[in-house]
């Protein structure tokens, strides 16, 4: 029987189908991509600080809260994009962009909202699940009476 590697060296292991990406092919691949797009990169660097600050606070390893504030305040951030890519795609009209209050607003509360997804769903789940607990309780106890009804009472006692 093959032994396989002890608890460590599996951690360290890349995952099954997952090619590890070294950092200069990434640099390689990114720097480029940054010169090209760098009045987009602006903008959403600068609209994007609701999601670095979440992604600072979120515990690893899941980071739920930077997962739920990135995803929307990306989608707010696409109002300064989209007003960049109108204008023109200069670094001098991205800091222009920058400047519009409305911009700002909508990309700032769509983190919030993404904040408060984070903080309500617990509590919404575990009402959610307190009331299907109490549902299936309620399922049981009208099962255990029809039992009893059928079968005597020595149905319900304890063994």
């Amino acid at each position: 029987m093959a032994r396989r590697g002890t608890p460590t060296e599996a951690a360290t292991a890349p995952a099954r189908g997952r090619f590890p990406v070294s950092k200069g092919v990434l640099l390689a691949v990114l720097l480029p991509a940054v010169i090209v797009l760098l009045p987009t990169f602006v903008v959403l660097a600068a609209a994007m600080a609701p999601t670095a600050v979440a992604w600072c606070v979120a515990r690893p390893p899941r980071r739920h809260l930077a997962v739920s504030v990135g995803a929307l305040n990306l989608s707010g951030a696409l109002v300064f994009v989209l007003d960049l890519w109108d204008r023109g795609h200069y670094l001098p009209v991205a800091l222009q962009v920058l400047g519009d209050p409305f911009g700002w607003l909508v990309a700032l509360a769509a983190a919030a909202v993404g904040w408060a997804i984070y903080l309500v769903m617990p509590s919404l789940t575990a009402n959610l699940v307190k009331i299907r607990e109490q549902a299936r309780l309620a399922e049981l106890t009208k099962q255990q009476k029809n039992l009893v009804e059928a079968w005597g009472d020595d149905v319900a006692a304890n063994s």
